[in-house]
């Protein structure tokens, strides 16, 4: 005898989740955190498209195979024990913030981290992806365990574009919790009010994201490089003198 099959549950809209975010003052340290993030997830962000000041995660994180989007993805959640979901509409992803006990205020009160959102592939996304070697038709496709994907780059493009949206828009609350732990909320919603992603990550996560796209970004190691050259050149120049 089949299962009865689960109601879906409505999107959930904006008008009815967003009583958890206040207008509260953030101290000077949550100020601080709170430039230095709007810098790096919302004007320098990665997501494809969406900022002319960087060429987005394939460019400047050189991300161009499947295997470095699903190591990155891994690193940035699975391997800090981020509870980290995807899901194809608003709907489903309802479904699964109520399964889970994440669909009222009092999300931002869990003691596990998680990642919750929808991941629907754009136009400069799917573009840009295609021009990659690995997805040519000509070249041999490659099989088994080396078969290229794309839905872990669309996977990997959502997270920097909601983490973008959330922030941009301001979707997001910094809260201490009752241990001491300083965690964010974050949401992002589309232009029919509907929910499409909702995380609580804890702020050290943040800050290991922040230095994580610092590190890999070839913008910054390039800068990097040239200011080690250039303090090279002055030692060598002042020990010939």
């Amino acid at each position: 005898m089949s299962k009865p099959k689960k109601n879906a549950c409505r999107p959930l809209l904006t008008s009815k989740s967003e009583s958890w975010i206040t207008s509260e003052i953030l101290n000077p340290e949550g100020k601080e955190k709170l430039q230095k993030y709007l810098l790096r997830f919302v004007t320098e962000s990665e997501a494809i498209g969406v900022t002319r000041t960087t060429k987005g995660f394939i460019d400047d994180l050189r991300i161009n195979t499947t295997d470095r989007a699903t190591s990155f993805l891994t690193y940035m959640c699975l391997k800090n024990g981020i509870d980290f979901r995807s899901f194809n509409s608003p709907a489903s992803l309802a479904n699964g913030l109520e399964d889970n006990g994440l669909n009222t205020d009092r999300f931002i009160n869990e003691a596990t981290e998680f990642v919750y959102l929808c991941c629907s592939p754009v136009s400069p996304v799917i573009a840009r992806i295609k021009q990659l070697a690995v997805f040519d038709p000509s070249r041999n496709p490659k099989k088994g365990k080396r078969r290229q994907n794309k839905s872990e780059f669309y996977r990997l493009d959502a997270v920097f574009r909601h983490l973008r949206n959330a922030f941009a828009h301001g979707q997001f609350r910094r809260t201490v919790q009752a241990d001491g732990t300083v965690v964010w909320a974050l949401q992002d919603s589309n232009t029919k009010g509907r929910v499409t992603a909702r995380a609580l990550v804890k702020e050290t996560t943040l800050d290991s994201w922040y230095g994580l796209l610092m590190k890999r970004d070839k913008r910054y190691q390039e800068k990097r490089s040239s200011g080690n050259s250039s303090s090279s050149s002055k030692r060598s120049t002042k020990s010939r003198k």
